[in-house]
């Protein structure tokens, strides 16, 4: 017989380029998985973030209730709080209040302003800030 009959390789599934470990085609298709799942909650994150609503300006008025406040410097150690209240039933106004109240002054700051390569330091009378809770 021949040599060069026995180095011939024909057994073509035994070659070297297709010896790997069994782990690793399922190591690389999970880490493949794993970043198309990330890409994937990124886009809705950033879709979800990016959509914004809109500020109401028209209210439903079958039943509801509008309040809004407002606040008037009396002096430099008072301020005057005036709260509006109106109450829709059906579309029209039922009933409206309208309360005041004199709050101290939560007092004043100072800003530094510059105008024409000059700068001034002014006092500004601060103003509240309105938190509301609605159950």
């Amino acid at each position: 017989m021949n040599r060069a009959c026995f180095s011939q390789n024909t057994n073509l599934h035994e070659s070297a380029s297709w010896r790997t470990s069994s782990i690793r085609p399922i190591k690389n298709n999970f880490v493949r998985m794993k970043r198309l799942a990330l890409l994937f909650c990124f886009a809705i994150t950033m879709i979800a973030c990016s959509q914004t609503e809109p500020p109401i300006t028209d209210l439903k008025k079958d039943h509801a209730i509008e309040v809004t406040y407002q606040t008037k410097h009396l002096n430099g150690a008072s301020v005057l709080l005036i709260r509006n209240e109106n109450v829709y039933l059906k579309g029209q106004l039922v009933k409206s209040f309208t309360r005041t109240d004199t709050l101290p002054a939560p007092g004043d700051t100072s800003q530094v302003v510059e105008q024409n390569d000059t700068a001034k330091s002014i006092r500004i009378a601060k103003e509240y800030e309105f938190f509301v809770t609605v159950k």
